[in-house]
């Protein structure tokens, strides 16, 4: 059983990752993925992680499994991110030509 807990934790992590890596200037993130027959959707944001898992089968919630996740899910702070501004998307030369393509 913890062998296929840690794979569940591994995908939420990845996804976790992904996403943040993706969108580095939200404050929150959210989305949702299958793993076997179950539906696994997330919440992330700096306070901690909400995870819900739901077998549409069986048609249950596995509150204890999410417990499980939330506690070992990776935190905000752990994944690194590269934020880009202006001045990395563009190419600016200098700080004149930054200020001639910001103030016109």
């Amino acid at each position: 059983m913890e062998k296929i807990l840690n794979k569940l934790i591994d995908k939420l992590d990845r996804k976790l990752s992904e996403q943040r890596r993706d969108n580095p200037n939200d404050t929150t993130l959210a989305g949702r993925f299958t793993f076997g027959r179950h539906i696994v959707r997330y919440v992330l944001t700096p306070k901690g992680c909400e995870v819900e898992i739901y077998n549409p089968v069986l048609d249950i919630f596995l509150d204890q499994v999410l417990f499980y996740c939330e506690k070992r899910a990776v935190r905000w702070d752990d994944i690194e991110t590269e934020s880009s501004n202006d001045w990395d998307e563009h190419g600016f030369r200098d700080e004149a030509d930054y200020l001639r393509y910001r103030y016109g």
